[in-house]
């Protein structure tokens, strides 16, 4: 019920199919890499951060899976006040080497003062700023391997404040808005 991102890994081992599937939990995702994920909708003059699911299993649907990849879609956000349940919610997709957050809404009425924003602090081993435009990286400086942040073609902005990147669009009718994350496990340069 709680949509609250618990940590991001880049898995630098190459394991077999047969050990991975037999991993515990606790193997497979090292808590030491807390992130947060932030992301709601502006409207009427206030801001409503989606903090929670319906709670039913059935409102995260798998969209697509295949060996290395997934895309799921997370529907009837309560705090999206006044969209659509079915067709607004959260979409995650996921490569071996890349993750997809993307919101989306879809009103129901017009709104007023529309506008979505999406935040995702990365952990704060990746502090090294590399910035080329709108693209913008968190490189580890121990190991070199860290994370590419696209925002999406939507986005008015993409910033960066501390270890947190940001993408907002603002007063859009209905959309989608997210950005894309890359993981690298050498050193990353732009030059």
């Amino acid at each position: 019920q709680n949509l609250e991102l618990k940590n991001l890994i880049i898995n630098k081992e190459q394991f077999s199919e047969d050990f991975v599937l037999r991993e515990t939990n606790t193997q497979s995702f090292p808590t030491n890499n807390t992130c947060q994920l932030s992301y709601g909708m502006e409207t009427e003059g206030g801001m409503y951060w989606c903090t929670s699911s319906s709670g039913d299993i059935d409102d995260c649907q798998l969209i697509e899976t295949g060996k290395y990849f997934q895309r799921r879609f997370i529907n009837k956000l309560p705090d999206l006040v006044g969209c659509d349940i079915y067709n607004s919610g959260l979409e995650i997709t996921s490569w071996p080497d890349r993750l997809s957050f993307i919101l989306r809404v879809t009103p129901t009425s017009e709104l007023q003062n529309r506008g979505l924003e999406f935040d995702f602090a990365i952990p704060s081993a990746y502090s090294v700023l590399l910035e080329k435009g709108d693209v913008k990286a968190f490189k580890n400086p121990a190991d070199g391997s860290g994370f590419i942040v696209f925002k999406s073609a939507n986005a008015t902005i993409n910033a960066v404040s501390g270890n947190t990147a940001k993408a907002n669009w603002e007063k859009a009718p209905c959309g989608h808005l997210g950005n894309n994350y890359y993981l690298f496990l050498r050193n990353g340069d732009f030059s």
